[in-house]
């Protein structure tokens, strides 16, 4: 009887990029780091891809400004599903990190606020039912390790985003002097603060 690795088996075009992706990890001596090489440094950004339009903001620096970017999607991305364009705007997020160069993400935890579960699910576990999904995820890790950074996605509540400012409905509003601009701090203490013990 032949045993099943003397075997033959036919690859699909999914798993013959599944191999490529895994090769090229590997060649890249890649291994998860327990923590951040520079675990002093955290960088906050949120997300927003929803509807229409997809925007973004992202703190690189202490002391620097808030970035925001937004965005409004071409007709042929309309029919796509809210969970990818919630993805497709974290993969916007490190993708304007890298074009745009930024050193200081090198080595630090990489925070990713999203209102979206599907998108903290999904790239916390790495992989997804959904050939489109599993594929942006892949690049996203891809987009991980080329910027050697350790990417956090942490799940809040719409009204966070709303408030902070990413949101599609407060998006650019705190651009306008009528409007007071949110304090982040307060924002990323509130998402960051302990859960209060409670015995039951």
């Amino acid at each position: 009887m032949e045993l099943a690795y003397f075997s033959y088996t036919s690859l699909t075009s999914d798993d013959l990029r599944e191999f490529s992706m895994w090769t090229w990890v590997l060649e890249q001596n890649y291994g998860r780091r327990a923590r951040a090489q520079n675990s002093g440094t955290l960088i906050p950004s949120f997300g927003d891809g929803s509807g229409t339009g997809t925007g973004g903001t992202v703190k690189y620096k202490e002391g620097d400004p808030f970035e925001m970017w937004m965005g409004v999607w071409s007709p042929k991305v309309y029919h796509f599903s809210s969970n990818w364009k919630e993805l497709r705007t974290l993969k916007a997020t490190l993708e304007r990190a890298r074009r745009r160069q930024r050193e200081d993400v090198c080595g630090v935890t990489f925070f990713y606020f999203t209102d979206n579960i599907v998108t903290y699910y999904i790239v916390t576990s790495g992989s997804s039912k959904s050939p489109a999904l599993h594929e942006m995820v892949e690049e996203i890790k891809r987009l991980e390790i080329e910027l050697d950074l350790i990417l956090e996605v942490i799940h809040v509540l719409g009204t966070t985003i709303i408030t902070e400012g990413t949101d599609g409905l407060s998006r650019g509003i705190w651009i306008s002097q009528l409007h007071s601009t949110p304090s982040q701090e307060q924002v990323l203490a509130e998402i960051l603060a302990s859960v209060p013990f409670i015995p039951d």
